[in-house]
């Protein structure tokens, strides 16, 4: 499910803004518009306790540092992306060191009264006001 997931993620935002050039060594990190926006895309299932969870690659984070850049979180039935500007978790994570793996581990809680961003080693943070992309799920036909 996750390539099918990200497939239409990806296809929205084509459709929406045009080419996609990936950036870096891995699969998930793009740039848009000349690389005026970096996005960092990443996939999870849901798993019990409403809880997501996600490794940030170290590397891939450095990436976005000094750009115009966003941390999009994906799940399975998903109305709308959790999309996260990195400039307001930069500080968070320059704040821990990664696993030994080198990803910060990180974890979405989907509650009834709201969505929590857990990183490891910093805390939770609500994130109820950064949902985007209105309508993005029509296009996963």
């Amino acid at each position: 499910m996750a390539t099918e997931v990200k497939s239409a993620f990806l296809k929205a935002l084509r459709e929406s803004f045009g080419v996609l050039s990936k950036v870096g060594e891995g699969q998930s990190l793009f740039s848009l518009g000349n690389d005026s926006v970096r996005l960092y895309i990443r996939y999870s299932k849901v798993h019990s306790g409403e809880r997501c969870f996600y490794g940030l690659r170290d590397k891939d984070l450095r990436l976005l540092e000094g750009h115009n850049a966003f941390i999009c979180l994906l799940w399975d039935n998903q109305d709308k992306p959790l999309i996260l500007p990195f400039a307001d978790f930069e500080d968070v994570f320059q704040s821990v060191s990664p696993a030994d793996d080198g990803q910060y581990k990180v974890q979405v809680y989907l509650r009834n009264d709201g969505t929590d961003f857990y990183v490891a080693q910093a805390g939770r943070f609500n994130v109820d006001g950064y949902w985007g992309l209105d309508g993005y799920r029509s296009s996963w036909k």
